[in-house]
């Protein structure tokens, strides 16, 4: 809260309890008939109204300022954000031109890139351009396009056909909607490379992307498929940290992002993505496929955040989200071997998962309660009626062990 704001409630405030002693002292006067102490009475009332004005004022404008304030954060925060951007566009634009010219780029011979679309717009493009700044460029790249109905998307990829001067040559599927499952399917059954890049279109590359996950899928025979941290962007600013590993990991949680370099003599084996999968975790449960092959398999993660990840609300990972419970059945029945193998490990990551988050979530009670903030509704009704035998209960006696101390 602005300064001036502060010490205009807080005149107020003493002003409003000083106001009450002359009112009082009126009162008795007019009880008693003391008309000259009335009019003193009254004399004391007229000037701290005069002064709840002046603090009335001063909090006024310090709200003014505090708005000016907010709205002048808020339009260099956007300004920041636009210079990011163009800057990332440039370096992008740089690094094609440079890649054109043969004078800092390679090739990797042994990569191509899939990229999925699905009435996207101009974020295919993105993609596709995200894909030319690699510093490893990869030797093709397909779009599949999963019978798009937006005409502006389609002029897009009208456009990308055009295109003569690209780095790296693009070819385009046309197919009937058939889910990102079968999207993928088709243009890895395109590709020819023993390493393939998929990358769904609304997202795009850091240009050290294919360079540093390439090079982590080829110094271990075991690894299968790798990837890298990503850093989101539209909805949610931050950046994700998945850790990869092996089948126990995969178990209880998705370790990788959908956009990875996979392993196509394991994609093969493993049958590829399960087109039945249309609502969700298809990546996951592709995943898993990929890690059974081999006792020994394991998927790479790069720690760093070279993947530009789009968050909106209504995007298909958000929505697979109520579907979760549902989809979880289907995969460990249909994995059902790795986790009868793997029960420990699959039950004990679930556990630390939730552990995970009831800790965050009662320290950010206690957070409230030491501070003496308001904590919602929900958090309210828990503390009434605690969840037993998941550690709900234990956790709401150390909250009201906590607010009790205060």
């Amino acid at each position: 809260m602005h300064a001036k704001t502060m010490e205009g409630l807080a005149g107020a405030s003493m002003n409003m309890k000083m106001t009450n002693t002359p009112f009082r002292v009126y009162q008795e006067a007019e009880r008693r008939g003391d008309t000259s102490a009335m009019e003193r009475a009254m004399g004391y009332v007229g000037e701290t109204a005069d002064k709840a004005e002046d603090y009335q004022k001063k909090v006024e404008k310090g709200m003014k300022e505090e708005a000016k304030e907010a709205r002048e954060k808020a339009k260099s925060e956007q300004e920041n954000a636009i210079r990011k951007r163009k800057e990332e566009h440039g370096e992008q634009e740089k690094r094609i031109a440079e890649s054109r010219n043969g004078n800092t780029y390679c090739f990797g011979t042994d990569i191509e890139a899939v990229i999925t679309s699905f009435n996207q717009g101009m974020m295919i493009l993105e993609a596709v351009e995200s894909l030319c700044a690699q510093t490893v460029l990869p030797q093709k790249i397909i779009i599949v396009d999963d019978g798009s109905t937006d005409e502006g998307s389609l002029c897009v990829l009208k456009d990308i056909e055009k295109k003569s001067d690209l780095p790296i040559p693009v070819m385009i599927h046309y197919q009937e909607n058939g889910g990102v499952s079968a999207a993928r399917n088709a243009g890895i059954k395109k590709t020819e490379a023993p390493m393939v890049l998929v990358l769904d279109g609304d997202d795009k590359l850091k240009p050290e992307y294919t360079e540093y996950v390439s090079r982590l899928l080829g110094s271990n025979p075991s690894m299968v498929a790798a990837s890298s941290w990503m850093h989101t962007f539209g909805a949610l600013d931050s950046i994700v940290c998945p850790a990869g590993g092996n089948i126990s990991s995969f178990l209880s949680r998705n370790c990788c992002p959908a956009t990875h370099i996979l392993r196509r003599d394991i994609y093969e084996q493993c049958g590829g993505y399960d087109e039945s999968m249309r609502s969700g975790f298809e990546d996951w449960d592709f995943f898993l496929s990929m890690l059974e092959t081999s006792p020994k398999s394991v998927i790479g993660i790069v720690d760093k955040p070279l993947i530009w990840y789009r968050t909106a609300p209504a995007s298909s990972n958000i929505r697979s989200m109520d579907k979760r419970l549902e989809l979880m059945r289907f995969m460990i029945e249909k994995h059902v071997s790795s986790y009868h193998d793997h029960i420990v490990d699959a039950l004990l990551g679930v556990e630390a998962i939730s552990n995970f988050r009831l800790y965050n979530w009662e320290n950010e009670v206690i957070h409230a309660i030491t501070n003496h903030q308001e904590f919602s509704r929900t958090s309210k009704d828990f503390l009434k009626s605690p969840t037993y035998g998941d550690g709900g209960m234990a956790s709401a006696v150390r909250i009201v062990s906590i607010r009790e101390e205060k």
